[in-house]
């Protein structure tokens, strides 16, 4: 008996190369959606462990918060050198999870582990590049070079409670507040910290309308804010200890830098305006 064996057509092959294409077009972005949300919930992940870390370390100091930077030793200012310290520094021995030791004061010239200190979804990480010109070691990484750029502390918080330009977080060299926990009288609703694309260790409201580029240059065409989005959204650490994903313009409708009500509506108006204007953060 005489078996005839039967090939594909080219108009079979062509049909089943357009579903595949079909069905890829329609699952990447899906897949895509997913990382993006498996890369936010590790940086929520991250923002809950630095509270932890935060809230053991206010335990063992008398419920008083960490430097936010020292920048002067022994009468000598140690600005944006290695020599400097941060509250990163402070809790660091509470989680030993990235970040690397003080190396008598001498910069790190090289990437190190990112682990808790940074989000995934920050290209900054270890960037080089100077805040504002000046504020940076011109080395990977944060303003110590010890560290990943990713989180900063919340510089306003406090001023609810304190008056406008009030210092809250202890500050050798710098202006320095006390960091007492009991100052503040809404901890739940009072941001910590967030992430950033620069050096610094600090960082104000201010920054949500801020352009920067991935890398963490801060330029007025860039389409990233200088805060890391996700989504269209901020993760955000209480000083309670919890961590969340906010709406950038409702952690400034709803006060959660603990500085609105002090500063007033059109500081408000002025910063939910230069929100509107970072591509990063619309729909």
């Amino acid at each position: 008996m005489n078996c005839q064996r039967r090939a594909f057509t080219l108009i079979e092959l062509l049909v089943v190369i357009a579903i595949i294409a079909i069905l890829a077009a329609i699952l990447f972005p899906v897949f895509a959606q997913a990382r993006e949300r498996a890369r936010a919930i590790v940086c929520i992940s991250n923002e809950n462990q630095l509270g932890l870390a935060m809230m053991m370390y206010t335990q063992d100091y008398d419920e008083t918060y960490p430097p936010k930077r020292v920048a002067e030793i022994g009468g000598v200012y140690v600005w944006w050198t290695a020599k400097m310290t941060s509250w990163k520094d402070a809790i660091y021995p509470y989680i030993k999870n990235s970040g690397r030791p003080y190396n008598n004061g001498q910069p790190y010239k090289d990437h190190g582990d990112t682990g808790v200190f940074s989000c995934p979804d920050n290209a900054a990480q270890w960037s080089s590049i100077v805040d504002w010109g000046f504020a940076g070691t011109g080395y990977p990484g944060d303003e110590t070079t010890r560290f990943p750029r990713g989180y900063a502390v919340n510089n306003w918080i406090g001023e609810n409670e304190l008056g406008v330009n009030s210092v809250f977080w202890p500050a050798p060299g710098d202006n320095s507040g006390s960091g007492q926990m009991a100052i503040l009288s809404t901890p739940a609703n009072d941001i910590l910290i967030a992430e950033t694309r620069g050096a610094l260790v600090d960082m104000e409201p201010e920054y949500l309308g801020y352009h920067s580029t991935a890398d963490g240059a801060f330029v007025g065409n860039a389409s990233d804010s200088a805060v890391v989005g996700h989504s269209h959204m901020a993760n955000v650490l209480f000083a309670d200890g919890h961590a969340k994903a906010e709406p950038p313009a409702a952690t400034i409708t709803g006060d959660m830098w603990d500085c609105m009500q002090a500063r007033g509506q059109a500081e408000q108006n002025a910063i939910l305006q230069a929100i509107s204007g970072v591509p990063e953060w619309q729909n």
